[in-house]
């Protein structure tokens, strides 16, 4: 699945299954990880954001349990890979 992973975590609003979220964005830090989520729902795209970090109060932890998460729902997948691969780091 080219590096994509499927994880568990919290059921957003107006989801039923935690199945159907996939990963497509693995950030060191949950302030990128939020940005992308951002850019993602300007763009039409429902995403969250997974993190092991104990609600943020741990930062540290995310780099030895897999980082950050961005996460869409698998049907949106390709498009969210689309828009990612056009952004620019500036």
């Amino acid at each position: 699945m080219n590096g994509i992973q499927e994880v568990g975590g919290s059921i957003p609003p107006g989801s039923t299954k935690m199945d159907n979220w996939i990963t497509i964005e693995t950030c060191l830090n949950r302030i990128e990880a939020e940005v992308i989520k951002g850019f993602l729902e300007y763009n039409g795209i429902q995403a969250i954001v997974q993190a092991d970090d104990a609600g943020g109060q741990e930062p540290f932890l995310n780099i030895g349990l897999g980082g950050v998460r961005v996460q869409v729902l698998f049907e949106n997948k390709e498009e969210a890979l689309k828009l990612l691969a056009t952004r620019t780091d500036s």
